[in-house]
């Protein structure tokens, strides 16, 4: 088989035609592949770390020699480009789907094969090292989650930052203890505010970055790199999603929801938390539900445990933040804790965290009815979904490099009749962007090196309604 047939052959599964002649994408195949020997090669040197503390002659210990052997067998694998060989099973559903599709698109080899399920796979292989050990050391082990706690750390200042920000606008707007009622305006301004706070807030992710200084992380966040930023969207749907928010806003008579679909740990999903206390604060909605993983992925990707580790560090500053004075002693986190936290332990909760199996696969986002029903229909039943992030961007269009004016509602081929509100803030890390006008690309770039799609410093908040119009 070709690789131009296994590339149509994978839009064809997603549901995509690149047989349309107006806007024919291909998949993206040989790029972005500079950083995963890297990745393997941090992960190696985090599992020395673990092994380090692990004592000699004992079952966690020869597990940890095994890990280390796969380890380094699939950096060689990928260095010499080998043939991808089928998942051994860890015990999780998704590992037959994994392999039925490599099955459909082999012979495939590390250098020449569909970006976006190749990267899945590299990351799922990696928990399969992990998951397929009897001892539970292993079994739950987060191999980043040493990297991810530093990334908070760093971050103290903004994210102290970010708080104090928030409760200010949160007792000038909508704290109901003074008695306003804030103009249609102010919220305009505030949710124009906080879409750019969770966009780009994805700007230094650890896949990328997997070694940073504090000072470049901190130049990446904060209010005045998100000014500067701001002049960097290149698509903007900010005012219809306002305008939705409004309107379900006052929709008070029937039960309204929200889900967010996170990407990072640390400062971002703080950012993510920002954006959802004012929905809940501000009445948009009644219900948040926030989408992680099942396990660690991509990094930095939020687990249920990087959950629950933002809200301690959030409860008990001085813990975590021990490098940045006041900051420790601050009441401001603890006290938008306690706002999480009341909504988290409403009855019923108004704030949920899950874990859908689905998330870690390598499926295209127009598969969810085939393999994720259930899951499918409560997004349908959503006001509302938000995805963060360039690999949830990239499953929305099926991995494909459309040309960049290509419509939004096109890229997402049968998204666009699945009944879903679909909003996407996401920072751009990989060689697919959509939703451009004409022209549009050779202002940015005039001398067509393409870095902008990839740098990270320009984002997109392209929203689609596809929900079926009122009479």
């Amino acid at each position: 088989m070709t690789a131009r047939s296994k590339e149509d052959l994978w839009h064809l599964e997603s549901g995509i035609d690149v047989s349309h002649s107006g806007n024919q994408a291909s998949i993206a195949f040989n790029v972005a592949r500079v950083s995963w020997p890297k990745i393997v090669s941090t992960v190696i040197e985090n599992l020395n770390v673990a092994l380090s503390s692990v004592e000699q002659d004992t079952q966690i210990r020869a597990e940890g020699d095994a890990i280390f052997d796969e380890l380094q067998q699939l950096r060689s694998e990928i260095d010499r480009s080998s043939t991808i060989p089928p998942l051994l099973g860890d015990g999780g559903n998704d590992i037959e789907g994994y392999n039925m599709e490599l099955e459909t698109l082999r012979p495939v080899s590390w250098h020449n094969s569909p970006w976006m399920y190749t990267e899945c796979y590299l990351f799922r292989r990696l928990q399969t090292c992990f998951a397929r050990r009897k001892s539970e050391f292993w079994q739950e082990y987060d191999i980043w989650a040493e990297q991810k706690l530093a990334n908070t750390k760093m971050s103290g200042k903004v994210i102290f930052e970010l708080v104090e920000w928030f409760l200010a606008l949160r007792s000038r707007f909508i704290d109901p203890k003074n008695g306003t009622s804030p103009l249609l305006a102010d919220h305009r301004i505030a949710i124009e505010d906080l879409l750019q706070i969770s966009l780009w807030g994805n700007t230094a992710d650890l896949l990328s970055l997997l070694a940073i200084s504090p000072e470049e992380l901190q130049s990446r966040q904060g209010f005045q790199a998100r000014k500067h930023l701001k002049n960097n969207l290149v698509v903007d749907d900010t005012d219809q999603v306002v305008n939705l928010l409004e309107q379900v806003r006052a929709e008070t008579h029937r039960d309204r929801e929200i889900h967010i679909v996170v990407d990072n740990a640390g400062f971002e999903l703080i950012s993510d938390l920002v954006l959802v206390a004012y929905l809940l604060c501000g009445n948009f909605t009644d219900k948040i539900v926030l989408h992680g993983k099942k396990f660690p992925w991509y990094v930095s990707d939020a687990t249920q445990n990087d959950f629950d580790t933002v809200l301690s560090s959030l409860s008990s500053p001085g813990a975590v933040f021990t490098d940045h004075g006041r900051l420790g002693e601050s009441s401001s986190l603890p006290t938008f804790y306690s706002l999480i936290r009341s909504y988290l332990c409403s009855n019923p909760p108004r704030l949920t965290f899950t874990a859908d199996p689905f998330w870690t696969t390598a499926h295209p986002f127009a598969r969810l009815p085939t393999f994720a029903h259930n899951l499918y229909k409560s997004l349908q039943d959503a006001d509302l979904v938000i995805f963060k992030g360039d690999l949830n961007y990239r499953k929305l269009i099926a991995g494909g490099r459309w040309p960049a004016d290509t419509p939004f509602e096109v890229a997402i081929g049968p998204l666009k009749d699945m009944n879903l509100r679909i909003l996407t803030l996401r920072t751009c890390k990989g060689d697919t962007c959509v939703g451009l006008r004409k022209g549009q690309v050779e202002e940015i770039d005039p001398a067509g090196k393409g870095e902008w799609t990839r740098n990270g410093q320009f984002g997109v908040i392209s929203f689609f309604d596809g929900k079926p119009k009122e009479a």
